[in-house]
């Protein structure tokens, strides 16, 4: 007999007003241009390491770039990969990123069109935001222009007082207070602002080889099907 298993339900994506940062130290900003100017064609997209300071709280939420990882190289309008050994190979040799308190979220290309949260992208947050506390996609293009989003499971309780009345015999008027609480969770997503920083080169004798070990890869690959993860475009 097959065992069901639990399916979570999905929060409700809800776009907020409050906007936080994201600061891109040169270093990572030299990789962005580098991948960009050298896969102009097509979408490309990777991991994003990051650190967070400050808080949602008092609005000092600053997420800071740490580094990125190249996964996959895609076609004019979609790129997706699944995660791979090469990005724990990446880690070992670089291991600030094995450190406590770095993040993974998602970088990927538009390449020749407009950085913004198109249909796929929002899925991708929803996805995403669901099976994590908090998911940062980055967009970027080869225009230089960035776009950016956050993502919090939300829960809140609210304590609400009802006050009621009614007529009931011998023209006599009850009323009362009743209290109860409303509880409600969703999956809110947040723009965030472009920050740069300050550089070296020393990234790009590594970065070099990379875009062409993913299309050997491809190339050696045996098709199969799958249902696709970390899907973007």
């Amino acid at each position: 007999m097959e065992e069901k298993k639990e399916v979570k339900p999905v929060l409700e994506l809800v776009h907020r007003q409050d906007i936080f940062k994201i600061v891109i130290p040169a270093e990572v900003e030299k990789k962005i241009r580098f991948l960009c100017k050298n896969i102009w064609d097509v979408e490309w997209s990777g991991i994003l390491f990051y650190k967070v300071e400050g808080a949602f709280e008092d609005k000092s939420l600053t997420i800071r770039c740490v580094d990125l990882f190249q996964m996959d190289i895609g076609t004019s309008a979609y790129t997706e990969f699944n995660v791979s050994p090469d990005m724990a190979t990446y880690m070992v040799d670089h291991p600030e990123l094995l450190e406590e308190g770095i993040y993974q979220g998602l970088i990927h290309s538009h390449n020749n069109m407009a950085t913004f949260f198109s249909g796929t992208d929002t899925s991708t947050l929803s996805a995403e935001g669901n099976d994590m506390a908090h998911f940062v996609s980055l967009i970027v293009n080869n225009a230089g222009k960035y776009t950016a989003g956050i993502t919090r499971k939300y829960k809140c309780v609210q304590t609400v007082s009802e006050k009621y009345t009614y007529p009931t015999w011998n023209e006599e008027v009850r009323e009362g207070v009743e209290t109860f609480d409303i509880e409600e969770e969703k999956l809110e997503w947040f723009n965030l602002d472009i920050a740069f920083e300050d550089a070296t080169d020393d990234f790009e004798t590594e970065m070099m080889g990379r875009p062409k070990e993913i299309k050997e890869s491809k190339k050696n690959a045996i098709p199969i099907y799958k249902s696709g993860y970390l899907q973007y475009g």
